[in-house]
């Protein structure tokens, strides 16, 4: 079998099991079942963290193992050191890194909508447009995950494009979802904004990773950045209403213009003409929002 024909079985079976398994979900959360709901929940998302292991392993492996063992072992310890030698690249911390980076926004896009779908038990029209959605950028996922092990990914300009369509997704659904559990729980900001922090951390990891950017001078800078779009979540997160998602979306595009920053400098394409122009864009959108927001009191 190709490479192809491989990638595109792999990533049909995992859009079957996402879709239906996301059906199967609401479902349960429609006969009042939470604790199976959740439970289920965890099932899924080993399957997906099964899969994942199982396209890195299928890309890094090596032949023959078997064979040159048995030259030098026999009986139980025959088996064992074929096993440990043919698993070798998975417990190296240089292939464990690059696997370790594509669960981010897998299990990011995939505990937003269950946590979502939680909370809009009876919104039926919500629940169906966040099942599609959240199964079409996990396909987006599984299909590059395949490309960058088989091509340069910074060759692949369309993939790029298409992976940072759904990093900004990804921000927006994280965004929304903590806004959501925040208000609906009654959380204290205390407790929310360490939350905040780690998941922002790790979607401009993620990115930069993507970008091959990361290296020991790129931290400071992800730390400031999230340390900025944790205020900006506070400020949000206590001024806005219950329409929790024109709120997460306010902080995406703050997030989107930061990370948009940071890759020009980084890229060393950073002017001062594409820097207002990063801002304006963010005054737009920003405006745009608040134009069709409706700031009534909280209930």
């Amino acid at each position: 079998m190709d490479s192809f024909r491989q990638k595109t079985i792999s990533v049909v079976i995992a859009t079957i099991v996402t879709y239906f398994s996301f059906q199967s979900l609401d479902l349960i959360l429609s006969i009042y079942q939470v604790r199976t709901y959740f439970v289920v929940s965890w099932y899924v998302y080993a399957f997906h963290i099964f899969w994942l292991t199982f396209l890195f392993d299928l890309h890094l492996k090596t032949d023959g193992h078997f064979d040159r063992a048995r030259g030098r072992f026999n009986g139980v310890r025959l088996f064992f050191e074929a096993f440990k030698s043919r698993v070798r690249h998975l417990y190296h911390w240089s292939y464990l890194k690059h696997y370790l980076n594509y669960l981010i926004l897998p299990s990011v896009f995939y505990w937003s909508v269950i946590i979502l779908m939680h909370l809009n038990p009876f919104f039926e029209l919500f629940k169906d447009v966040l099942i599609i959605m959240a199964t079409g950028a996990l396909v987006v996922v599984y299909w590059f995950f395949n490309i960058a092990f088989s091509r340069n990914m910074e060759l692949h300009r369309t993939g790029l494009k298409v992976l940072a369509l759904v990093k900004i997704l990804a921000a927006v659904f994280s965004y929304t979802t903590l806004m959501a559990v925040g208000w609906y729980y009654g959380i204290n900001l205390i407790v929310l904004l360490p939350v905040v922090f780690i998941i922002t951390s790790l979607l401009l990891y993620q990115m930069l990773f993507q970008h091959k950017l990361v290296n020991i001078s790129v931290y400071p800078a992800i730390i400031m950045f999230s340390i900025l779009l944790t205020l900006v979540f506070t400020v949000i997160y206590q001024g806005w209403n219950v329409n929790y998602y024109t709120a997460g979306l306010m902080v995406a595009v703050v997030y989107n213009t930061c990370w948009g920053v940071l890759h020009q400098y980084l890229e060393k394409t950073l002017t001062r003409k594409v820097l207002w122009e990063y801002i304006f864009m963010m005054v737009v959108l920003v405006s745009i929002i608040l134009s069709t927001h409706d700031f009534q009191g909280r209930i």
